[in-house]
């Protein structure tokens, strides 16, 4: 209790001992594994829903999915719509996460945390579907021939056009790297931990950075060795998008009013890592025999 008290008195007075460090970056790490996790299954479990719909039968895993066509075949349409389903979702799970974020952002709460990683992670995954489906681009038994790829494929989506909708997903990519910046920013306890470029830089390391390291490695080994081509592109794209931000934050900076002091930020959340151990419980168990839909 003493310590706990001690700990709370350094933070008003403006100074950060090493556990505050320590509990941030856990509780960072922990909401990066959370928000890649639940994106990663959100993907192939929305994919099989809508399979459903044009009566294909799936089974439905956390790192991939299967379908069986039972004497169907499959058309156009159902090509379009099932393996664009993917890249919606990531995209829509970013922005909502996004905008969630703004409404609640006042509430100092860890799940804001979250939310700002998936608007991370589920924005740069979207933009890297145009790079894999080059990657995979009428390459039938190669690991990057999912999403976009088979549609593509279907299409006959000439290869300049399909670089073409790279280029364009990369200036994409490079508008939300800019828009990463101040929902981390505003999770500090104190201004004075972001009101310079050398604090706004070590802060957003302490915050974004080493937890997404520690993440990519967490999630990696939970991921292996299934789809593992895939999840290194997404991994390497994340890290390229932080790396980028720290550089921009010489010409992004916040203002007082919208930093909102996340002092729980700095202390262990033991919900968040019940929350943890049961999504990897869930991945463990039915996430890797699979859900039949």
């Amino acid at each position: 209790m003493n310590r706990m008290s001690s700990f709370s008195g350094d933070i008003n007075k403006g100074r950060e001992t090493w556990d505050s460090k320590l509990f941030r970056l856990v509780n960072s790490t922990l909401c990066f594994c959370i928000a890649y996790m639940i994106i990663t299954y959100s993907c192939f479990f929305f994919s099989g829903m809508v399979a459903k719909l044009f009566n294909y039968q799936t089974d439905v895993f956390y790192h991939s999915i299967k379908f069986f066509l039972h004497q169907k075949e499959w058309k156009k349409l159902s090509v379009t719509i099932i393996f664009s389903t993917p890249v919606v979702v990531m995209f829509l799970f970013g922005m909502l996460a996004l905008y969630l974020n703004f409404k609640v952002r006042k509430l100092t709460n860890n799940f804001n945390l979250i939310l700002i990683w998936m608007f991370v992670i589920g924005t740069t995954m979207a933009c890297m579907q145009g790079f894999i489906a080059n990657l995979g681009l009428g390459e039938y038994n190669s690991p990057f021939y999912q999403n976009l790829a088979i549609v593509f494929s279907w299409f006959f989506i000439p290869e300049a056009l399909a670089y073409l909708f790279t280029i364009v997903s990369v200036f994409v990519f490079l508008f939300f790297v800019t828009r990463f910046i101040r929902p981390f920013l505003a999770l500090s306890y104190s201004y004075s931990k972001v009101n310079k470029l050398s604090r706004r830089r070590k802060y957003f390391f302490e915050t974004a950075v080493a937890p997404y390291i520690i993440g990519a490695l967490i999630t990696s080994y939970v991921t292996f060795p299934m789809n593992m081509y895939v999840h290194v592109i997404y991994i390497v794209a994340i890290g390229l998008a932080l790396f980028l931000a720290w550089l921009a934050l010489f010409y992004i900076d916040i203002e007082q009013d919208f930093v909102y002091k996340y002092k729980r930020l700095q202390k262990i959340d033991y919900f968040l890592i019940a929350f943890f151990v049961c999504i990897v419980m869930f991945i463990y168990t039915v996430g890797f025999k699979g859900i039949i839909m």
